[in-house]
């Protein structure tokens, strides 16, 4: 076991990694609150279409999730004193714990369900029922458009969840297939926060159970190439049912590999900083659209796979003001760089971090999170905090170089 303590932030934390491949983080906090979390670096991304000779529709890595962590399951843990939840994205699926009770009785009742499966026909009805009563918002659906009309061909396009006709595909013996197949020791990472030591930690968790640690399963890889120099549609307008309209637009950036290339990790400190920094806490920006009759509803950065992508959400009954504005805004994102106000965001993240990391909550979820990138969160910070102006100026300007795509809802009648 490797202890890591950069002599920041006050997060020392220990890591192992098994012959089997699964990867352990163990980090001791003085709390009363007790957290774990199962990380699963595989999301809603689509990387393959058949797994032995099984279709696999889109939507049932989101399926799985659910059954997992189905309400009954939930309720389960509740009677125990055991909150439970999860997060899933493009790159991975997180299941998270938090109790003041016995953290290790919950963790075992998780991981032999995510060991083994263990649902039926009749759970996965459930699960269709509830999707097809999910209510869709205005800005789920234009956040999914404005992709589709980004990327020709990236999985990115397709969002995470699927809609309640693609589930109809989904069935119990389709999850177990990519349960079997995708659900093993190399693809977890599992983290554990407490007021105990690595060592008794490391003693309990070996009274689990545990995935394979390799499947059999055939995989036929979904397989895809984006161009980047064009997009699928620039501009789309549908009616729908919501008072108030909301206009999306988006930013399909470069590879991942060529963004990696160019900016290094300090790519992922500039992803950290981009909503506050340019849109969220620039009041110059604030009052630039507000001139314009609009309102900053969300902001939200795509990330899986090779790709990524920028989205800003508008409530506003004018969109072409608007886009015009952000057509200049984007043609110079150099220039809109405030450096008192950079300063400020790189201490207040910096400060934000060291808070957090002493609840064990905070802790197993933002170290999970910062390992999709393949970095320890207390790097991420590290690297947030010696970010200089002129990096991120750097990043910022490559963005006149991207294409962009819009989706405008109109309200209903």
């Amino acid at each position: 076991m490797i202890k890591h303590d950069i002599g920041h932030l006050h997060c020392p934390y220990f890591e192992e990694i098994y012959d089997s491949g699964l990867h352990l983080l163990l980090i001791p906090r003085k709390s009363h609150l007790k957290s774990a979390l199962v990380y699963l670096n595989r999301g809603g991304l689509r990387h393959e279409t058949e797994i032995s000779s099984s279709k696999m529709p889109f939507g049932t890595a989101y399926y799985l999730s659910k059954a997992i962590l189905s309400d009954d399951f939930k309720a389960e843990l509740e009677e125990d004193g055991i909150s439970a939840s999860s997060t899933f994205d493009y790159s991975y699926t997180m299941y998270q714990l938090d109790t003041t009770e016995d953290i290790y009785a919950g963790l075992k009742k998780l991981l032999k369900r995510i060991a083994k499966p263990f649902y039926e026909e009749k759970d996965i009805d459930l699960i269709k029922e509830q999707e097809k009563n999910r209510t869709v918002s205005s800005l789920e659906l234009a956040e999914k458009m404005t992709l589709e009309g980004l990327y020709l061909s990236s999985p990115l396009r397709y969002g995470v969840k699927p809609s309640a006709e693609e589930g109809k595909r989904i069935h119990a013996s389709t999850l177990k297939k990519y349960q079997e197949a995708t659900y093993l020791c190399p693809n977890l990472l599992l983290v554990l926060s407490l007021d105990d030591t690595p060592e008794h930690m490391v003693e309990e968790l070996k009274k689990m159970d545990y995935p394979s640690l390799t499947s059999s399963a055939e995989e036929t890889p979904f397989t895809y190439k984006e161009d980047y120099k064009n997009i699928h549609k620039e501009y789309q307008e549908i009616e729908g049912n919501e008072p108030s309209s909301l206009l999306t637009y988006g930013i399909k950036f470069a590879c991942r590999e060529n963004l990696y290339d160019a900016f290094g990790q300090s790519l992922f400190a500039d992803y950290e900083l981009i909503a506050p920094l340019l849109f969220t806490e620039n009041h110059d920006f604030l009052d630039e659209i507000h001139s314009r009759r609009a309102i900053l509803e969300n902001v939200s950065l795509k990330v899986g796979g090779e790709d990524a992508a920028l989205l800003l959400s508008f409530r506003t009954e004018d969109p072409d003001p608007l886009l015009s504005y952000l057509t200049d805004f984007f043609a110079h994102t150099d220039k809109q760089i405030s450096t008192p106000l950079f300063n400020s965001l790189k201490e207040a993240y910096y400060l934000k971090a060291e808070q957090e990391l002493q609840n064990p909550s905070y802790a197993v979820y933002h170290f999970a999170k910062a390992s999709a990138d393949h970095i320890p969160y207390s790097e991420l910070v590290r690297h947030v905090h010696n970010l200089t102006r002129s990096t991120a100026a750097k990043f910022f300007t490559s963005f006149d170089q991207y294409k962009r795509a819009a989706m405008y809802i109109k309200k209903g009648k």
